[in-house]
């Protein structure tokens, strides 16, 4: 029996969901179960969001392996309004198609999911949502531990260019998305270069990405653009592992966006978790979180005051100790600097005398009103004495440090336990943002358990750059190359390791590229391609052990 298994998150339409079928009336939030039956050409039908999703046991006539036909629209699908489903957490006989119902404005989005169950173990399938052009493959897991060759790439850093201006990182949703449908038309659309390149190329069966997906996590404009615009055919190309990237900042969309294989047992005593591992058949992938802290964004008046779930600028619910964001005031000559043009040099000068010692919000604006201070001007106040990282006077916004706490040790003491209870695994694949091992320097504590326990290799992104080490039996690659821009400071596109040198440096290597590994029995192949689809390094190693 082929079963369909629908979860609308936060999501009611207008009348059926499902049409034609028999559902039962269900609390929003919960799962709606129904039945479905292949045609007589087995293909299924799923409707959803008022359309329908056909999944093919065989490609379409008209499909192959080059690059397939693109819609004409990119948040959508087809000539329809439905939004374009992205593939997330295969099993051997489920995947999930996966949606937002308004990908060009977040704000007033909802996620939907679609599971999609009773499939065949190591089997590729074809989907394709109402009358879209394209049809998107992708291929279950292989039953049990049961090796099967496959592929996966590996890309990282895909963020757009840095943006500098304003007010460092607290002004980036003053970049706003253009009309609907304009930015809707995909002869406008601004797609990744090395997405396009990967899509020209591959067919893998999963993809890792090694963090720093966009620039700036904590504003839903940023995804919309980076994300769900720049990256379709990223997600489209089949289902997405990320790793959590400073960049990400812990923000709670990582997890609406992503299907992390995360015990719900754990997800719901630690919902900040993002570090995770799964096997693909006997393979086995550790991603991991090594961000020693990430910044939140809140609005003064909403800094948090007391013990409860935090809640950022953007309304985003944060679930770390709320000790980490209640905010001290302190009045020193740095903050009557900043003040200086947001309220009079008088009104300055009697802050003075409140210059020294630490206060909470409470003491603090009982003293400005004993000085007849309005309301517009203490908010100004306490923007400049908050003990923040940046903060900006004018919209009352400040960016505050969280510190990841006992994460370290904590994910060190899980990740041994995981490498030992996977001992025997034939190739052992690991991901970081931040790299573990570059330019001879290692980063404890994981380096040493890494290669305590000989993994294959280790995946890293960061640095926007291709390099690669080989130390104690462990290879290290940095592949962060999956923007637009990469660094190059005038020094040497490729340097490679000298003839004689027996020390870890491969090779080190500037531009855009991602990484393919074709994992075979006795042998998984990793090349770093470039962004005209060339190889410009290949790198062969043997299952662990041997």
């Amino acid at each position: 029996m082929w079963l369909l298994t629908l979860a609308f998150i936060g999501f009611v339409a207008a009348g059926g969901l499902l049409t034609g079928w028999q559902i039962s009336e269900r609390a929003e939030g919960e799962m709606v179960s129904a039945g479905a039956q292949p045609s007589s050409d087995g293909v299924r039908h799923v409707q959803v969001l008022g359309t329908t999703i056909s999944i093919h046991e065989k490609p379409p006539a008209d499909w192959s392996p080059a690059l397939s036909r693109r819609d004409p629209t990119v948040f959508t699908a087809g000539t329809g309004k439905t939004p374009y489903f992205y593939t997330q957490a295969p099993t051997a006989t489920s995947v999930q198609l996966r949606a937002e119902t308004n990908y060009h404005d977040l704000s007033r989005s909802r996620t939907v999911k679609v599971e999609v169950t009773g499939l065949s173990p190591n089997t590729q399938y074809f989907y394709r949502v109402g009358d879209s052009n394209e049809f998107h493959r992708f291929r279950t897991m292989p039953e049990g531990g049961r090796f099967v060759p496959f592929q996966f790439t590996v890309i990282g850093d895909t963020q757009s260019a840095y943006d500098t201006e304003g007010f460092v990182n607290l002004t980036k949703d003053r970049f706003e998305m253009g009309p609907f449908a304009a930015e809707n038309d995909a002869a406008n659309a601004d797609f990744n270069d090395v997405t396009e390149a990967m899509r020209r190329r591959t067919r893998p069966d999963l993809i890792m990405h090694v963090g720093d997906i966009i620039e700036d996590a904590r504003y839903s404009v940023q995804w919309s653009r980076e994300q769900f615009l720049h990256l379709k055919y990223l997600l489209t190309l089949a289902p997405v592992y990320p790793v959590m990237g400073n960049h990400e900042y812990h923000d709670p969309r990582f997890h609406r966006f992503y299907e992390l294989p995360i015990p719900v047992e754990q997800r719901v005593t630690d919902p900040e978790r993002a570090y995770y591992s799964f096997d693909w058949g006997p393979v086995h992938f550790i991603c991991l979180d090594i961000n020693a802290h990430w910044y939140t964004i809140y609005d003064i008046d909403q800094v948090p005051t007391t013990t409860t779930v935090s809640r950022d600028f953007d309304g985003q619910d944060h679930r770390y100790p709320i000790e980490q964001v209640v905010g001290d005031f302190t009045v020193t000559g740095e903050a009557l600097e900043l003040l200086k043009g947001h309220i009079r040099d008088d009104q300055i000068a009697s802050l003075r005398a409140l210059q020294g010692p630490k206060m909470d919000r409470q003491a603090l604006q009982a003293k400005l009103r004993d000085l007849n201070f309005e309301a517009a001007e203490d908010r100004k106040i306490r923007t400049a004495t908050i003990e923040a990282a940046h903060r900006n006077m004018d919209t009352g916004r400040v960016e505050l440090l969280i510190e990841g706490g006992d994460l370290r040790s904590r994910q060190a003491a899980w990740m041994r336990a995981d490498l030992e209870a996977n001992r025997d695994k034939p190739f052992i694949f690991v991901f970081t943002h931040h790299p573990v091992f570059m330019n001879g320097k290692a980063r404890p504590p994981f380096t040493p358990i890494l290669e305590e326990f000989a993994v294959s290799a280790v995946f890293s992104g960061h640095a926007h750059v291709y390099h690669h080490e080989h130390r104690n039996a462990v290879h290290y690659f940095v592949t962060g190359g999956g923007g637009d821009v990469s660094w190059s400071r005038g020094e040497p596109a490729v340097t490679k390791r000298a003839d004689g040198d027996e020390g870890p440096f491969v090779m080190h290597r500037f531009g855009q590229q991602y990484m393919i590994v074709d994992v075979e029995a006795d042998r998984a192949v990793i090349v770093g391609v470039d962004l005209d689809n060339e190889v410009f390094e290949e790198t062969v190693i043997v299952p662990r052990g041997q």
